[in-house]
């Protein structure tokens, strides 16, 4: 493996200390939020200066922002963005992590459309075909989504209706439930769903969002109700939320970038003598 260089990766903590701070910064509170040495900073800002990463605010030069050339590479960053090609990536980490079905999809009126699927390594799996389509209110991902609505956008996307579609015995069919679910889900950070869909499937989901903030899509963990339980919920509730945050930071998202990104370390499985049962989701 290279050397690390110090001086770059001090350059670089200087250039992030910026971001929130579109009136720029004085060499103090670089300083400040760095925890680098005077000199240090005098040294790396004036370089960062010459080569115009970094610009003065005004004439008295007590203040510096980030310069054009970050400009620039960020948008080379942006045209480079296959999102799709990404939310593949994420689901293919955390699916490894956590043995688990991974699924990415984006809300079409009142459905949620499946984009990514990454079938789980357990013995039992969840199968959940690319291309389909299923009811927002029955999904995790569909509540997750929705759950960016305000309750008078919920009425109109359902046309005022006041009971929507049983899948199974398990999918609550009044537009009051599905408000109260969604008060949850924006309390917590994520959705479930216990066999709503699939009387056998267990999900929690969370949103992903781009670099204008939107929710763009939700990822899912889906998981056989036999494996499921309140504390399997808990712990993949929170895996969710920082997949899903991880993602939106590699969309450029900055309103998760404050999220914990933890690796999750799941115990791996051993499935060399176990027959694969699939579950179609």
């Amino acid at each position: 493996m290279s050397r690390i260089v110090t001086a770059v990766t001090r350059a670089l903590s200087i250039l992030e200390v910026f971001e929130g701070e579109p009136g720029g910064l004085s060499a103090a509170e670089i300083r400040e939020k760095t925890g680098l040495p005077r000199s240090t900073i005098h040294d790396l800002v004036g370089t960062l200066l010459a080569c115009g990463y970094l610009e003065r605010v005004d004439r008295d030069g007590r203040k510096v922002r980030l310069g054009v050339p970050l400009f620039r590479l960020g948008n080379v960053y942006q045209e480079q963005l296959d999102t799709l090609a990404e939310a593949r990536l994420a689901a293919d980490a955390l699916a490894e992590k956590v043995g688990e079905t991974l699924n990415v999809g984006h809300l079409d009126g009142t459905w949620v459309v499946y984009l990514v699927s990454v079938e789980g390594s357990g013995p039992v799996r969840v199968v959940s075909p690319v291309g389909k389509r299923k009811p927002a209110h029955a999904t995790a991902m569909g509540k997750a989504l929705l759950s960016e609505l305000p309750d008078g956008a919920i009425d109109a996307l359902y046309g005022g209706v006041r009971q929507l579609e049983a899948v199974t015995a398990h999918t609550l069919t009044s537009i009051g439930a599905l408000k109260e679910q969604l008060k949850a889900v924006r309390m917590r950070g994520y959705a479930v769903e216990r066999g709503e869909v699939n009387e056998a499937v267990a999900c929690v989901a969370a949103v992903v969002r781009d670099r204008t903030e939107a929710a763009v899509y939700a990822m899912s963990i889906a998981v056989p109700i036999a494996r499921w339980s309140p504390e399997r919920e808990d712990e993949l509730g929170q895996v969710i939320r920082e997949g899903a945050a991880r993602l939106s930071h590699r969309l450029g998202s900055l309103s998760l970038a404050d999220e914990t990104y933890t690796a999750f370390r799941g115990e791996g499985h051993d499935l060399s003598a176990t027959e694969r049962i699939e579950i179609a989701e």
